[in-house]
């Protein structure tokens, strides 16, 4: 299995473990992930 397949498989199983508002929090855990300054957001 490639990395990219991995990495799908993750994300839907995450998601299938999320209860309400699924989107808004995989919306808001993307928006983390791919800020150059999210280690900053843990002093705030």
């Amino acid at each position: 299995m490639d990395v990219f397949a991995q990495l799908i498989e993750f994300r839907q199983a995450t998601y299938q473990c999320l209860c309400r508002a699924k989107d808004a929090t995989f919306e808001l855990m993307d928006a983390i992930l791919l800020t150059r300054n999210a280690y900053s957001l843990a002093g705030v």
